[in-house]
């Protein structure tokens, strides 16, 4: 899913490169407050959303903007507030979006995002809703209004109860850590369960992947509880502890810097090295659990047993240990399990609360009240204003997800605030009539609830137009009195790590327009709507998976080169096959897939490092060499049509992505340099001519094929992915490349070559959309 904040920043502002700068960024914009955090206001109250404020200014400094697809199930104007006099405005929109964290219907999820306090609401929003068409991530939503004496929203992120059972995998509770985590919904950080008993090695010997390599195993004395991310090529292991009902941190220690050094980068090469020690198992397969800590594609990749090892170097009470990640059970012990961000670990501090037994408007939860007012001390205002402003306190509070009434019910509104007429610790101050009166008809301006309810259940199934009858009843998002709400700055930062793509979403990557240098002039190409979305209908779910695995959706820098150098490779996914052109030196291994496999080599070690069968014999032609069919195993060119027009090549859709991935992650390219790494430096122009010599070989700028396309798609792409405000009317890219698209003789003793110039572009920003 692709989700950004409701407060979008210049360019120059807006750059983040890491999960620990992402989060920095988005709790400068979103921080929590005592008063307007989530999920408890300052009196005890529930508040199930945030107050975003700050603003300073007008026009897109004070603008509020889409966080991401999605269809307006309700809007109401905002009724002339009087702004001097500090009231709340009154404008609400509430957005509902249907998007995919993952494969199949658990993967289909509807939430809500909610803008309230608005003062003006863009025309474009009421069109949408009067048409019922979509709108889309980072479009206008409106302007700011007041909101409890201040300049800013009200903003809440919500859902229902069985699209939180989706979400995060359960309804209630605890994770079930008998068994592992979802497998079709993976992203994020990986999590072990580490059962007491579990063997751990207090040596410092790095294993050298060989089962019998450490000695002396000690058993763990009690469960832990490990994550590990990656984030640009490196590896960070924190361990945490269950105590009295708390995890705890264990003290993070420096790791053996020679096995971790580039951990990412080097993962193809520790595979195939892993390979080459236990011969019966591919190197991808080996790949997948060293990247996963079990096999998520049990489809297309082999099974491992217990007998690979799977060596981390974690945090323990007693010290660095070492331990088998993929070991089997020790006699007596409990198995390790995996899981990963998608599980919404209860070590990651998240926490379903539904134990409130009285709807009056108090938070009487007693696992919230178990935080705010630790064993012993009393239930008043000052304590909770030193839990609500205790950085710890706070931390845990934002990862609560709370079954609660929203607060925009008309028919409840009085029962629910009846507590603010009534003096108590928690409300020292009470209301005295007439100032409550005067909150009752504040809120009858501002309650929207029932009349969003109806608005919205009219569309029990998919309202966005794109989605096919077939997929429709993946996407339910009715609305009855089983409503959850999210933190809204930790559940977009949560699903900043998720970069599945729905099919809606893909295609809007694909450009609508490009300039193509044909001889010494650039003339656009087109590639409508109906087209792009044909192409993601096909290549979506494969695409995912394979990004995925290979680490491309890590991160929307990675994402947007890779699709940047798709659209050059192979038109928009059209043409993953060369013509089997007889003059071609490296013929009968023409290049094949995204970005193609050309040479017998490259073929040799894809097989290897897939562990595809050698068949070895006459059936195969001239690949019984190969011992396999690229032909059949990942793309052919399809029959010459009339006027001998190039038709689409005929694909095995895994094996074009599968193949891919393995040229992305492998030093199949010349330039011996991952990709993941240039990737990883940028997103500028010079970034993008890197990785484009990553692709086509450490070659002069002006021999880059098709360079103008990939630095185009590469500036589009950034546009939609990243978080910046939107261009008005075109992008201008400036690069050195060929002044001809035709290679030039300058003189009779020279042999024809591609000269350098500088050009300076302006393709208009025209957004791929219905």
């Amino acid at each position: 899913m692709l989700i950004g904040p409701p407060v979008l920043l210049k360019p120059a502002q807006a750059q983040t490169t890491t999960q620990k700068e992402d989060r920095a960024w988005l709790e400068s914009m979103m921080p929590n407050r005592d008063r307007g955090g989530f999920p408890v206001g300052k009196s005890g109250q529930w508040h199930p959303g945030l107050h975003i404020t700050g603003f300073v200014g007008s026009g897109d400094n004070n603008a509020v903007w889409a966080i991401a697809d999605g269809a307006v199930m309700y809007y109401a104007e905002d009724k002339g507030t009087d702004l001097s006099e500090n009231a709340n405005s009154n404008g609400v929109v509430i957005i509902r979006h249907e998007t995919q964290i993952g494969s199949e219907a658990e993967g289909c999820i509807v939430y809500y995002s909610c803008y309230q306090h608005l003062q003006i609401i863009n025309e474009a929003i009421k069109t949408a809703y009067a048409k019922g068409s979509p709108v889309y991530r980072k479009d206008l939503i409106g302007h700011v209004g007041n909101v409890a004496e201040n300049s800013g929203i009200h903003f809440e992120i919500f859902c229902s109860g069985a699209n939180v059972k989706k979400i995060t995998g359960r309804s209630s509770g605890k994770l079930n850590l008998a068994k592992s985590g979802r497998k079709n919904i993976v992203y994020g950080d990986t999590h072990y369960y580490i059962p007491a008993g579990t063997p751990l090695y207090f040596q410092a010997t790095a294993p050298d992947y060989s089962a019998s390599t450490l000695k002396n195993p000690t058993p763990s004395t009690s469960d832990l509880y490990v994550t590990i991310k990656f984030e640009k090529g490196e590896v960070t292991i924190s361990s945490k502890l269950l105590k009295d009902n708390q995890y705890i941190s264990i003290p993070q220690r420096a790791k053996d810097s020679k096995f971790y050094q580039a951990y990412e980068y080097t993962l193809y090469n520790r595979a195939v090295k892993m390979g080459e020690q236990y011969k019966k198992i591919a190197p991808s397969a080996i790949y997948e659990m060293l990247k996963f800590g079990r096999i998520i594609d049990e489809v297309n990749t082999q099974k491992i047993g217990h007998d690979i090892p799977h060596w981390h170097q974690i945090d323990t009470p007693q010290g660095l240990a070492w331990v088998n990640l993929n070991a089997a059970p020790a006699q007596g012990a409990k198995p390790i399990t995996v899981f990963s961000d998608g599980d919404f670990p209860d070590w990651a501090d998240w926490t379903l609360i539904d134990d409130d037994p009285v709807d009056n408007g108090l938070c009487d939860s007693k696992i919230v009240h178990s935080l705010l007012y630790p064993a012993g001390s009393e239930k008043n205002a000052a304590a909770l204003q030193r839990a609500l402003t205790d950085p710890a306190v706070s931390s845990k509070l934002s990862k609560m997800i709370c079954k609660i009434p929203s607060e925009w019910d008309k028919a409840k509104k009085a029962m629910r605030q009846q507590w603010r007429k009534v003096a108590s610790p928690l409300n020292p101050t009470p209301l005295d009539n007439s100032k409550f009166q005067k909150l009752i008809d504040d809120l009858d301006k501002a309650c929207f609830w029932q009349r969003f309810v109806d608005n919205n259940n009219q569309f029990p199934s998919a309202c966005l137009p794109a989605v096919d009858n077939a997929s429709k009843a993946f996407y339910q998002g009715a609305i009855t009195e089983d409503v959850w709400f999210f933190n809204p700055r930790e559940f977009i930062l949560h699903f900043r790590k998720c970069n599945w793509l729905s099919e809606f979403e893909f295609a809007q990557l694909l450009p609508r327009t490009l300039k193509r240098l044909v001889d010494t002039q650039f003339k656009t190409e087109s590639k409508s709507w109906e087209a792009a979305f044909s192409t993601a209908k096909t290549w979506t779910k494969a695409l995912c998976q394979g990004f995925n695995k290979y680490g491309i959706l890590h991160s929307k820098g990675r994402l947007a080169h890779f699709i940047a150098q798709t659209i050059p490779e192979t038109s928009y996914l059209a043409f993953l096959a060369e013509p089997h052109l007889q003059s071609a030196k490296y013929k009968p291994y023409w290049g094949r897939g995204i970005i193609q496999l050309t040479h017998k080599g490259s073929y040799s070690k894809y097989g290897e490092f897939r562990g595809i069968p050698s068949a070895k014999n006459t059936q195969l032609g001239v690949y019984a060499e190969l011992g396999w069919d690229p032909d059949l195993m990942i793309a052919k060119p399809g029959v010459p049509g009339p006027k001998n027009k190039k038709p689409p090549s005929i694909n095995n859709v895994f094996g074009c992505v599968d193949s891919c991935g393995f040229y992305w992650i492998s030093n199949q390219s010349p330039y011996a340099v991952t990709l993941h790494r240039r990737c990883d430096a940028g997103t500028t122009i010079k970034d993008g001519i890197e990785v484009s010599k990553g692709v086509n070989g450490r070659v002069l700028d002006q021999y880059i094929n098709g360079l103008e396309l990939r630095l185009q798609a590469l500036e589009y792409c950034k546009w939609i992915l990243h978080d910046y405000t939107p261009p008005k009317n075109s992008i201008s890219i400036t690069f050195v490349w060929r002044r001809n698209s035709k290679m030039e003789k300058i003189n009779q003793d020279e042999k024809e070559k591609f000269i350098p110039a500088t050009h300076i572009l302006n393709p208009p920003y025209i957004l791929q959309r219905p």
